[in-house]
């Protein structure tokens, strides 16, 4: 409809400004019958008015609420294209050039980016499935009521986007971790390797730890609700086979598979030992790898400083001196050396304990955000929906309002250029009785052809 609507705004300026515009007032006044004169002189437009009127009336209850964002994007990304041709140019083709060229980079990817906007944009349509009705509204509520999960929620924008850092830190540590085992190939490629390595890793290290979060909330809520349930009076029935706790009785009715059983250990904690398995390994293997690395470094540094304290010249200092001298210094190179390590240890801990409250809040996250099964979830999305329809029903009428008077703004201003061309034909051909009949009518308005389109339906 983004397109549609400019197409014909843009369409019909085009036409008044190369004197299309004219040609079709000259045709319409021309072909004016003495029976169309008597509507004309009641307010109706011509032909061509009509045919304009009734494409503009296609938008009369369009929401125009991201016209604007729509607009600025599409300006937005017609700049930067224009920034990367014009970079491309200046830079050649040479490849080099072009990928040191930071703004053209940065051009290339500020119009990716505001592309991906623009079709997010225009994709974007009102919710056409079937709206939840009160009673589907009010079983939700019971249910999520008697479940104890009123309150919960699905993961808001600033948990997934720590989430989101979180998982390319562990990543990018992952790839050079990956990348220092691989061997016999070059250095880039290894890096490559690395790099592919540590998003899959990661990646699967993020599903694993939200699924152990998931796992435990889930095993916290079903010896709530067994405890709950035990409370009321347990499993049992009366003898008009309802159940003696009400809140067993309410989930059972609404879902004939609920239980708070509890399965196997590794049923109920087998994500979540596989995942702290998982987060021990990998931070115990980054520790040891990049310590060893760091003590190789050191104990080369160290092996340098003593092949310098040994080439001293012996032959202008007496031996005893040279010996305390070079013991001396051995006792200076030695405390550097311990105080390197001692910091590198320091650093790796804290790089690893990083690690682990990563991984923690990955687990944590999992476990706040999410519910007891798939019920739950289903009718968090009734109840919200639902809410989201009641406030759309007040902003539907503030868009449709907005959008009535831009159509209406447009296409009057558009009829009121028509009308100036259609009076002056008039006049040029001698046709007063015509000329005076469009005076007295004036510019067709829109608000008659949408009147009469009321009428109708």
């Amino acid at each position: 409809m983004w397109f549609k609507w400019h197409l014909l705004n843009i369409g019909l300026k085009f036409k008044s400004m190369f004197g299309g515009l004219k040609r079709v007032a000259v045709e319409e006044v021309n072909n004016v019958s003495k029976k169309n004169e008597a509507a004309i002189a009641n307010g109706l437009g011509l032909d061509y008015e009509k045919d304009v009127a009734s494409r503009y009336y296609e938008f009369w209850d369009i929401d125009f609420s991201n016209l604007g964002r729509m607009n600025l994007y599409f300006f937005l990304i017609i700049a930067a294209v224009v920034t990367t041709v014009t970079r491309f140019v200046m830079s050649g083709m040479n490849q080099g050039a072009v990928s040191e060229d930071y703004l053209l980079m940065s051009a290339i990817g500020i119009a990716g980016l505001l592309l991906v906007l623009f079709v997010f944009e225009m994709l974007r349509k009102k919710n056409n499935d079937i709206p939840v009705t009160e009673i589907e509204f009010e079983n939700a509520q019971v249910w999520m009521h008697a479940i104890s999960e009123k309150a919960r929620q699905h993961m808001p924008w600033w948990a997934l986007a720590i989430v989101a850092v979180g998982l390319v830190v562990e990543a990018g540590a992952i790839s050079i971790i990956a990348a220092s085992f691989v061997s016999d190939v070059s250095k880039n490629e290894s890096m490559y390797i690395g790099v592919v390595l540590g998003v899959i890793v990661a990646a699967g290290l993020g599903w694993l730890i939200h699924q152990a979060g998931e796992g435990l909330y889930r095993e916290h809520h079903r010896k709530r609700l067994h405890r709950v349930i035990r409370n009321e009076g347990g499993y049992e029935q009366d003898e008009q086979k309802n159940f003696v706790s009400e809140t067993y009785s309410t989930l059972k009715k609404d879902k004939n598979d609920f239980h708070t059983d509890g399965g196997e250990f590794l049923e109920r904690h087998g994500k979540l030992l596989a995942a702290i398995f998982v987060i021990v390994t990998l931070a115990t293997l980054a520790f040891i790898q990049r310590a060893e690395l760091n003590l190789d470094i050191i104990s080369t540094q160290q092996s340098d400083s003593a092949d310098v304290l040994l080439s001293s010249d012996m032959g202008l200092i007496p031996v005893d001196v040279v010996n305390a001298q070079q013991g001396a210094q051995k006792d200076v190179v030695d405390e550097k050396v311990s105080h390197a390590e001692k910091g590198m240890y320091a650093a790796l801990g804290i790089l690893t304990l990083v690690f682990l409250i990563i991984n923690g809040v990955g687990i944590m996250f999992g476990y706040k955000y999410c519910f007891y099964d798939d019920h739950s979830e289903k009718y968090y999305r009734v109840i919200k929906k639902y809410k989201e329809q009641m406030s759309l029903r007040v902003k539907d009428a503030l868009y449709a309002t907005l959008a009535r008077q831009k159509v209406l703004k447009k296409s009057n201003q558009f009829f009121s250029k028509f009308q100036r061309h259609a009076v002056k034909q008039a006049r040029r051909e001698g046709m007063d009785s015509i000329q005076e009949i469009l005076n007295e009518r004036g510019a067709y308005k829109m608000e008659l052809f949408v009147t009469k389109q009321g009428i109708q339906a």
